[in-house]
């Protein structure tokens, strides 16, 4: 059997700042590229998740600005990627009216972009939150009440002297397999010739040690590499979504020049080979699911079919009924308990000596 991991990462800080509360936020990274003198361009990336909230509502967003410790607002910064969505009354009339754009099921990448000019030489730092996380994390307690947040801190030198921050190098969606070394990297650039970063674990930002689980505790072991800033995870052995964390330091001739902060989500399924009893895949839905699912597959022989739905520790919470299926085309029709709550399960099946397991989110 093997195992895939999705990793989508993202920064974090400690500032608040009040947003309507959502169950959406995934992912992120926010940059900040030096245009000409005191004026910046600032980026923010995000992956959100619309089982839980349609966030293509979240058309603009609102950062806060310091310049050495002394705060302002940068409001309604557009959406700037997808194709053009019609006007709504959540989003400004001075927006961006775009969708952002669909990566992967219902997980959203939008990027949202705006130029801010400083008064003069000194520090500068970009801080967005906003409240409630994905609500399925399993190594945080209450994650969709927990705050998400991206930061970037640097140092803002006289005219004709340049300093960027670090820029978002890849879409965030890495896989890996069980029991071979997982490792993601590259993730982040340093476009101003010259400087370094180096790379430090860190517990994320509004999550503390009472609500919070190394990674290492389900399965292998885990570290970042200082240098390369390399993720490594040896063996991770139980499904579900992982919070992790990285401080990047930017440096210039051994000097620190800013840093920001980096959070990221592993994602992790039981995926399988298809067995030779199966012609074709297994197709399940609706998805989200409220109080039935429907399979679909095709047999090239008789099989027993057994279907239990896990969490995502890989607890059962419900078993079905065992059934014999026939070669051809079939139909399998299951109920689900009405005790479930909303949220992302396993649907594992056992089939022709092979279990096979399919994400199943259920939404009422």
């Amino acid at each position: 059997m093997k195992i895939r991991c999705i990793v989508l990462l993202f920064a974090l800080s400690i500032f608040l700042i009040p947003q309507n509360q959502a169950q959406d936020i995934l992912a992120g990274f926010i940059s900040a590229k030096q245009i000409e003198g005191f004026e910046y361009e600032i980026t923010l990336t995000t992956w959100t998740n619309d089982w839980h909230q349609p966030s293509y509502k979240r058309c603009a967003v609102d950062f806060f600005v310091y310049h050495n410790g002394t705060p302002s607002n940068m409001l309604n910064v557009p959406r700037v990627n997808g194709a053009p969505q019609p006007p709504r009354p959540t989003c400004p009339i001075v927006s961006s009216t775009k969708f952002g754009e669909v990566v992967q099921d219902k997980i959203r990448k939008s990027i949202y972009r705006g130029r801010y000019t400083f008064s003069g030489p000194g520090t500068g730092r970009i801080v967005w939150q906003t409240k409630g996380r994905e609500i399925n994390i399993s190594n945080i307690a209450n994650p969709q009440v927990t705050n998400f947040s991206v930061e970037t801190e640097f140092e803002i030198f006289a005219i004709g002297t340049g300093n960027s921050t670090p820029e978002l190098a890849a879409d965030l969606l890495v896989s890996a397999s069980s029991g071979a070394a997982f490792s993601f990297s590259n993730y982040v650039t340093e476009p101003d010739n010259g400087d370094a970063m180096s790379f430090t674990e860190r517990v994320p930002s509004s999550v503390n040690a009472n609500n919070h689980t190394q990674i290492s505790n389900f399965g292998g072991t885990y570290s970042v590499n200082a240098n390369s800033g390399a993720v490594a995870w040896s063996n991770p052995n139980v499904p579900g979504l992982y919070l992790g964390s990285i401080r990047i330091d930017h440096m210039r001739g051994g000097t620190a020049i800013g840093h920001s902060y980096l959070d990221y989500i592993i994602e992790m399924d039981r995926v399988t080979d298809l067995p030779d009893v199966l012609a074709s895949d297994v197709k399940i839905g609706p998805q989200p699911a409220a109080d039935f699912l429907s399979l679909t597959l095709t047999l090239t022989q008789m099989e027993r079919l057994e279907l239990r739905l896990l969490d995502l520790t890989g607890r059962t919470v419900q078993q079905f009924a065992a059934e014999q299926l026939v070669p051809g085309r079939q139909s399998v029709e299951l109920t689900l308990d009405s005790k479930l709550s909303d949220g992302l399960y396993v649907l594992e099946m056992q089939l022709g000596g092979e279990k096979l397991s399919r994400k199943v989110m259920v939404r009422r």
